[in-house]
């Protein structure tokens, strides 16, 4: 049992909470664009398409409750390139998109995702 004054502080673990599932959103969704990419199959790009947009929203979701300007930044940049590669999916839209979601995975990391 903890003590009063001891262990995190209600604020921090629901920080720790968004942080932890942004970066299980990010995994998720890297994983859906990567089969995405492979896939010859109709009907699984279209699930795949499926998982993509929902995590797209979790990660949207995510950064909108995390209090770190640079995530938010970094975020909206991640979510831009989503709607341009998807209205586009050339190898610069999907390289844009690759580079700025590592920088968020980068970003969550350094600002309280461990």
């Amino acid at each position: 049992m903890t003590k009063i004054g001891e262990g995190e502080m209600p604020q921090e673990a629901s920080q720790a909470k968004y942080h932890k599932q942004l970066q299980e959103s990010i995994f998720r969704f890297e994983f859906a664009l990567q089969n995405y990419q492979k896939s010859k199959d109709p009907e699984e790009i279209k699930h795949l398409d499926s998982v993509m947009n929902q995590q797209m929203e979790l990660i949207r979701s995510s950064i909108s409750e995390i209090k770190r300007s640079g995530i938010h930044k970094q975020g909206e940049a991640v979510l831009s390139d989503y709607d341009h590669y998807r209205n586009d999916p050339s190898s610069q839209n999907l390289t844009a998109l690759q580079q700025d979601i590592y920088t968020l995975k980068e970003y969550n990391f350094t600002s309280g995702f461990r």
